[in-house]
């Protein structure tokens, strides 16, 4: 019986997660707290995504990716408002530990306004990275966690050109 159950063991661990691992069109929302750089409070945040994973192999998979990421309050510091929003176009790397859990990377450039009260209005091209982690509900619905970095001068105010920030978001994502 044990001579049987180590390449039974084996072989269910090799089994391909192509099937479980659905690429294509999706579509997403998150939810999470924004860190801006100098600002004294944590902003809640809303993004909305959509791209198009191809599959390379039976665990990975790549794609291009476009989303929205808005501050729904304003990030503050010494009576000067910062109302950001961001267009992110990035390339996605999403590889599946097994059938229902997923590890995801990002990176690209983010065009990031900062509307500044009192000041100016301030739009920039940034580097924007992202990891994070995915669980499959079933083929079509997964929930995730991510951590997003904007890269920015580190600077807050009219005198700044862009802040860097960080998300911490959750959210889910529909595969069509």
């Amino acid at each position: 019986m044990k001579k049987l159950l180590l390449p039974l063991v084996i072989g269910a661990v090799c089994v391909s997660t192509s099937a479980f691992a659905k690429t294509g069109p999706y579509v997403g929302a998150d939810l999470g707290l924004a860190s801006v750089s100098g600002a004294h409070n944590t902003p809640l945040t809303f993004g909305i995504k959509g791209g198009y994973l191809f599959q390379t192999s039976d665990r990975a998979a790549f794609g291009p990716e476009i989303g929205y990421t808005d501050l729904l309050a304003d990030a503050s510091k010494r009576g000067t408002d910062n109302s950001i929003d961001q267009i992110n176009l990035l390339g996605v790397a999403k590889f599946n530990l097994d059938q229902q859990w997923s590890l995801i990377g990002k990176a690209g450039m983010s065009y990031v306004t900062n509307d500044y009260d009192p000041g100016p209005r301030k739009t920039n091209w940034q580097p924007i990275i992202s990891a994070g982690g995915q669980y499959a509900l079933n083929q079509n619905i997964a929930l995730n966690a991510a951590w997003t970095h904007t890269f920015g001068d580190g600077g807050f105010g009219p005198n700044s050109n862009t802040n860097s920030m960080d998300l911490f978001t959750v959210g889910a994502t529909y595969t069509f």
